[in-house]
């Protein structure tokens, strides 16, 4: 009965932490290309959209996928240097609607350099 409970329990986590991160936009900014940049990001439950907060532009599409505390990450398109095989693998926390990322391995170096150690703000609730 105890480790059903603990299983129980640990899965209500998972899903809580697929939840917070998913279906939301965040803010924040990141070094990309020799400047900073405004960012917003838009997670959906399997897609990632990355904007420009100054002129709205689209700068990257990605599939994702959300596992625990883990981050999957593989570009669809856009402006950045990686490739449509290369996966990035992060994990990441929020705490008080702040969303820090931390690179576990990416075999693209420009996308981990850009979103390692990063940290954005919640923008709305869960839609």
């Amino acid at each position: 009965m105890k480790k059903l409970l603990s299983a129980l329990i640990v899965i209500c986590f998972c899903q809580v932490a697929n939840a917070q991160l998913a279906n939301n936009s965040w803010t924040g900014t990141v070094s990309a290309g020799g400047g900073d940049i405004n960012a917003l990001w838009k997670l959906t439950a399997d897609s990632s959209f990355f904007y420009s907060n100054d002129d709205n532009s689209l700068l990257d599409v990605s599939v994702i996928t959300i596992h625990d505390s883990t981050l999957t990450i593989k570009k669809v398109s856009g402006l950045s240097g990686c490739n449509e095989t290369q996966v990035g693998v992060y994990t990441f926390n929020i705490t008080d609607d702040k969303l820090k990322i931390y690179l576990v391995k990416d075999e693209c170096d420009e996308r981990g350099e850009v979103l390692d150690k990063s940290s954005f703000i919640r923008q709305d609730a869960k839609q």
